[in-house]
This record gives structure tokens, C-alpha cells and sequence, in this order.
């Protein structure tokens, strides 16, 4: 295959996509408006990812590759439910932490922080032991979600999977000229470079992830840092943040805490939604079209 032509043959594939995406999402509109009770209690006690993850590994892809392939698609499952389920847990302490920064700033009580500044009068900083808790866990379960996944999309094109994405992707190379879905997915997969120097190797000489420097160096570096403000009034930063001095952590737009757990879920888990839509988009709405079918029936 010429590149002229391999680059047509992509583009067709990625026009047949996004028509397979829309098709699919209409009928999720469809099968979501239909659901009883217990199903919308289910889904507020926990995430479940209905249509999009969980309902197409348990009613879709179990039925279509065998029980050594389909572990690898499990596991995906559980731990993209984890990960927003951590990302809960880093907002809430988020909060919690804030409340309590900001009552020691109006009680003048500075015990518990850390001075940053001898020059300064206010510059400090403090520790949320249980948030960094919780983003370290959250940056670890990231990185087991990302091997996990690399094993359910590999299992589908070859006998022994590949165990990271980074191999993922070499061996989705070979098979873009033979098979047009691991085209598709490998574009879709494009996606995980926003997560390079968070999750994933940034890929610059002498830089680390911060995954890498807190699994095997250091502890996470999350503060809050309190300073005073142009108006001379003493405040805390809007939330918990990644120090962002470190020499080996690279460049980053945002070092919120927040605002890097919800990176990382929504790149790792809209990459799974994107990549098992590609893999089995007939078997999902014919599914999806059955079940839709069996709600309004029990309607009426």
C-alpha cells in the first residue's frame, strides 16, 4: 500500500467512525431514557459506566472472545470504576483541606504550615496528607489502567498482548495495512500523549513522570501554599497543587490536583469508550437495540 493510499484508506475509516460513534450514542440516548428505577438507583450508588464501558464488557465483548482474553477487559472495567472513584476522593479532601487552611488564616493560628520564606512575612505552605494519598493512588491505578487496557486491545489482534501502551503501539503499526480497526485505535490512542509526564514517560531527556519520581524516589510534592495577595490580605492557593519546581518534572499548563486527576480519567477512560466501540460496533447496537427493545416492552 502506497502512503497516498494509506493515507485515503485512514480517512475513510475515520469517516466509517464517526458514523458507527453516532449511531451507537443515538441509541445510548434511547436505551438511557428507558431505564427503570433500580438501574438509575445503581447508577448513583456507583459509577457505571452503562453502554460505555461496563455494559459493553458484560453484555457484548464476554460473549465474543474467550475467558482468557476477556479477564484483560474486566479489568479495565474495575479500574476505570476506580479511578473515578479516587478522582472523588481527591475532590472531596480538596475541599476539606481547604476549609481547614482557611480557618487557620482567619485565627492567625500558623502551626501546622511550614515556612517557605525567612524574607517573607507570610509564606508558607501545607502538607494534605490524605489528598496526596489519594493522588498517588490515583497516578498508580492510572498506569495499572493503562497496562490493562494495552492487554484487552492487544488480546484482540494477537495471542500474547502486549504488556504497556507504548508497545500497544508498535504492534498496532504493523497491523494498520491488514486491519483497518487497529488504524482507527491507534489514532484513537494519540489521545494518551496528553498524559506524558503525568502517567506516562514524557519522553525528554533527563524528565521524569511524576508516576515514576513518587513509585520509586519521593513522596508526592502536593501543598497548599499561603501567601499575601496584591490587596496585602493573606489567602491560600484555589486548591492543592503539584510542586511545580522540581527539576525533572516537565512543563505543565495546570498543577491543580483536581485538574490532573480529572485529566487522567478522561483521557484513560474516554480512550477505553472510544477503542471498544471500534472493536465491536455491530455486536454493541445489536445488543443495545435488544435491551432497548426489552425496556419499552416491560413499559407497556
Amino acid at each position: 500500500m502506497s502512503e497516498k493510499q494509506g493515507d485515503f484508506y485512514l480517512k475513510e475509516m475515520k469517516n466509517l467512525s464517526r458514523k458507527s460513534k453516532k449511531e451507537i450514542n443515538d441509541l445510548l440516548k434511547e436505551y438511557t431514557k428507558n431505564l427503570d428505577k433500580v438501574d438509575k438507583a445503581q447508577d448513583k450508588l456507583e459509577p457505571y459506566y452503562r453502554w460505555e464501558i461496563d455494559g459493553v464488557v458484560d453484555d457484548v465483548i464476554k460473549n465474543y472472545v474467550s475467558a482468557g482474553k476477556f479477564k484483560y477487559f474486566e479489568a479495565c472495567k474495575f479500574k476505570a470504576k476506580a479511578l473515578i472513584f479516587i478522582k472523588w476522593k481527591i475532590e472531596e479532601w480538596d475541599k476539606k483541606y481547604k476549609r481547614f487552611v482557611l480557618l487557620c488564616i482567619r485565627e492567625k493560628n500558623f502551626k501546622y504550615f511550614e515556612k517557605t520564606s525567612a524574607e517573607t512575612p507570610y509564606s508558607y505552605y501545607y502538607f494534605p496528607f490524605f489528598e496526596a494519598m489519594e493522588f498517588e493512588h490515583l497516578l498508580f491505578q492510572g498506569k495499572a489502567c493503562l497496562d490493562s487496557f494495552s492487554k484487552a486491545i492487544g488480546s484482540f489482534f494477537e495471542e500474547t498482548p502486549p504488556n504497556k501502551l507504548s508497545e500497544l503501539k508498535k504492534m498496532l503499526k504493523t497491523k494498520v495495512d491488514q486491519d483497518p480497526k487497529a488504524a482507527a485505535i491507534l489514532d484513537v490512542i494519540k489521545s494518551a500523549n496528553r498524559l506524558n509526564g503525568i502517567v506516562l514517560d514524557p519522553k525528554k531527556e533527563k524528565k521524569k513522570s511524576i508516576r515514576d519520581l513518587i513509585s520509586h524516589r519521593q513522596k508526592v510534592d502536593l501543598k497548599f501554599a499561603i501567601f499575601e495577595d496584591s490587596n496585602n490580605k493573606v489567602t491560600c492557593s484555589p486548591g492543592a497543587q503539584i510542586g511545580m519546581r522540581h527539576p525533572e518534572i516537565v512543563h505543565l499548563y495546570n498543577y491543580s490536583a483536581i485538574h490532573i486527576a480529572s485529566k487522567i480519567w478522561f483521557y484513560i477512560t474516554g480512550m477505553m469508550k472510544e477503542s471498544f466501540k471500534i472493536l465491536f460496533p455491530d455486536e454493541i447496537k445489536t445488543t443495545l437495540e435488544r435491551k432497548t427493545k426489552e425496556l419499552t416492552s416491560k413499559k407497556r
